[in-house]
């Protein structure tokens, strides 16, 4: 089992059938709590058990006698659970409900970026950009979701200076924008009236193939009629 661990953690990207092998594998050398303890590892990474790795955990808890391990098998949240559960409470503006999960993520170690990034929505809904912040900033990994929902909520809150600098030090890494940055970031410019940053970022948006949408245009023809170029929008 030692060289079948080495193995599996030098795979970029363990399947579930992946996961299966070993948490069997842990099961057929009678090291059951190994087993449990990889089920738990298999929920915290992000992948979604199947019937086989149930089957296989539980007979583990059976062969411990451990019915309160099988109970909490079927408790165990993983990042797509506490993301799912975040957005709710972002929905219903529920950010006591909201910071109780943080504290349960931290305590499950599931912290990751679409947990991460659920988090700064939430908070951004709720009108804590100072949590937000706080949040964005101590994510190890950040993607194009993550950076468009910081700079949308500054952009919501009227911090549209901070949310521009957020975009140049998003283009800065190399993060590729999408509609909804585009988006966020055309509304900036239109409320700080800063028509060459706005010319910049129409020029990005026709390069990156975003001009044709519909909600861009729209939104182009908002900030040149704000500040004051309608004709630019064309």
């Amino acid at each position: 089992m030692e060289e079948a661990v080495k193995l599996f953690d030098e795979m970029p990207e363990p399947t579930v059938t992946s996961w299966n092998t070993m948490i069997h594998g842990f099961n057929y050398n009678r090291l059951f709590e190994s087993s449990w303890l990889w089920s738990r590892k298999m929920c915290h990474s992000g992948s979604e058990p199947d019937e086989i790795s149930y089957r296989s955990v539980l007979s583990a808890c059976v062969a411990m006698q451990r019915t309160r391990f099988g109970k909490q098998l079927f408790l165990m949240p993983n990042g797509f659970t506490f993301s799912s559960v975040l957005t709710a409470c972002a929905a219903l503006n529920e950010v006591g409900i909201g910071k109780e999960v943080q504290g349960w993520i931290v305590k499950c170690g599931a912290e990751d970026v679409f947990v991460g990034t659920a988090l700064i929505d939430l908070y951004v809904k709720c009108g804590g950009m100072d949590e937000a912040v706080k949040t964005f900033s101590w994510m190890p990994m950040l993607n194009v979701a993550s950076w468009t929902a910081i700079i949308s909520g500054f952009v919501q809150t009227d911090g549209c200076v901070n949310a521009l600098e957020l975009f140049k030090e998003m283009r800065y890494v190399n993060v590729e924008i999408n509609s909804y940055t585009a988006t966020a970031v055309i509304s900036a410019c239109a409320k700080l009236n800063m028509i060459e940053e706005a010319m910049q970022i129409h020029s990005l948006i026709i390069k990156s193939g975003f001009f044709m949408h519909s909600v861009i245009q729209a939104a182009l023809v908002n900030m040149y009629s704000k500040i004051g170029f309608a004709n630019m929008s064309e």
